[in-house]
């Protein structure tokens, strides 16, 4: 791969785009009964990215639980997966929501990110 050659803008213009809603991960707040709970901006439409399903015949490689149901989202954003003190940010995708779990950064060459979701509900 070539820096500054943006492998996912050539991507999309064969694949095309997908939309997704977003939900940047703001730190966290106190729900009501007392806990610390994650907190998120107001949902914004990303049109975009790609989503695409990660074959369970990858998830032992990837170290992926077996019981759970994961994407990859590769999207031309500075997005954020869990890291140290943030439960990282969420998308909205096909009927479901999913956490930004883990991210790679192309991000500083080319200006997008791979990042591997969970599905934790439904919108």
């Amino acid at each position: 791969m070539i820096p500054g050659n943006n492998l996912l803008k050539q991507a999309m213009r064969l694949i095309g785009h997908q939309t997704v809603v977003y939900r940047k991960n703001i730190g966290s707040a106190i729900s009501d009964t007392g806990r610390d709970v994650p907190a998120y901006a107001p949902p914004v439409e990303i049109g975009s990215g790609s989503v695409q399903p990660v074959p369970t015949s990858r998830y032992a490689e990837m170290g992926l639980d077996l019981e759970k149901v994961y994407v990859t989202w590769y999207v031309p954003a500075d997005v954020t997966g869990v890291s140290r003190g943030l439960s990282g940010d969420q998308i909205e995708w096909n009927g479901a929501v999913y956490q930004c779990q883990d991210d790679t950064s192309w991000y500083g060459q080319d200006g997008w990110r791979q990042v591997t979701c969970v599905r934790v509900g439904t919108p």
